[in-house]
């Protein structure tokens, strides 16, 4: 008996898209799969810009602002 695989795909906009992407490969049709859709509410995004500059100053930058972010309680 073969051994059980189990993979998740994320970030896909429905089950069928998820099926499309998966049957566009040459073996998918060789093995055989099981789909369950789950749904599941995700945190917001905040996004920071950091203007261009020396990667070392950004990345400076960067971790600076989630420093911040981690001591501060939203």
């Amino acid at each position: 008996m073969p051994a059980l695989v189990c993979g998740r795909l994320g970030l896909i906009p429905s089950l069928d898209a998820a099926k499309a992407l998966v049957a566009g490969q040459p073996m998918a049709g060789e093995v055989g799969l099981g789909w369950q859709e789950v749904t599941r509410e995700l945190p917001s995004f905040h996004w920071v810009i950091i203007p261009p500059q020396p990667p070392a100053v950004a990345l400076k930058q960067f971790r600076d602002i989630q420093r911040q972010a981690s001591i501060r309680t939203w």
